[in-house]
């Protein structure tokens, strides 16, 4: 059973990486909060579902997936460009219905939808049907429950700007789009463009510092966003003067 969810944890990771072209897992299994950042990727799925059609949730996509930006993973990773890799606690695989009930079934529809679940009605049930997500991440330094929460509050905090909101189907500036996509510290955003088109958003934050003295259970979750380190601004793709933003 442990190592029919190590694969499955596995494979999830494996598709994690093909979404971004340059990223790479370390060759060494990571150990417990050593990464450098947190990697915040936010979705336009208009785009999503033109470039990878027969996903369940671009059938008939919710009204809020046509005009907003939702998650679309917070990957514990490294300078040069890589994430973690390896299981550091017994968390990995389907998020469980304690934890999801915690932070609400309908909330994670909304704001982290699975692209992989076949039944858009049943996701994040929580069952091991393909309609509830897997976590990968066990190293990260956040147990399942803060993980979720922490998802979704990054999702609402950044909203989305209404330069895609108020212009899906158009182009916009990308000069403009990347100003209203920086934070209020001012940490600039990475864009990935399948061509002129917007695909997924990046933002990095920094990682919690505990004192191991004073806990038994130590917490290395994202604090304050920060500027992506170079190797994860060569992520970036949107090279043109302008950014077409996709509609459904």
């Amino acid at each position: 059973m442990q190592l029919a969810i190590l694969f499955v944890s596995l494979s999830a990771i494996a598709a994690i990486a093909a979404a971004y072209p340059s990223l790479r897992a370390v060759p060494n299994p990571s150990a417990f909060g050593d990464q450098d950042v947190w990697v915040f990727s936010r979705v336009w799925y208009p785009e999503i579902c033109a470039t990878t059609p027969g996903k369940a949730v671009c059938a008939a996509p919710p009204s809020f997936l046509k005009n907003h930006l939702v998650a679309g993973d917070l990957i514990p990773a490294y300078k040069d460009g890589s994430m973690q890799s390896g299981l550091c606690r017994y968390e990995y695989g389907t998020f469980r219905p304690t934890n999801i009930a915690l932070v609400g079934q309908d909330k994670l529809a909304q704001y982290w939808p699975n692209p992989e679940a076949t039944d858009a009605s049943a996701m994040w049930s929580g069952g091991f049907d393909g309609n509830t997500p897997e976590y990968a991440w066990t190293c990260g330094g956040l147990h399942q429950g803060a993980y979720l929460q922490k998802i979704v509050d990054l999702t609402i905090a950044l909203g989305t700007p209404s330069i895609l909101s108020d212009h899906v189907g158009d182009a916009v500036d990308t000069v403009a789009l990347r100003s209203a996509l920086t934070t209020a510290t001012g940490a600039a955003p990475v864009l990935i463009c399948h061509g002129d088109d917007l695909a997924r958003v990046l933002t990095c934050y920094g990682k919690a510092q505990p004192d191991l003295h004073a806990t038994s259970d130590p917490s290395y979750g994202p604090t304050d966003a920060i500027a992506c380190p170079p190797g994860w601004q060569k992520q970036d793709s949107c090279a043109g003067k302008t950014v077409h933003v996709t509609s459904f």
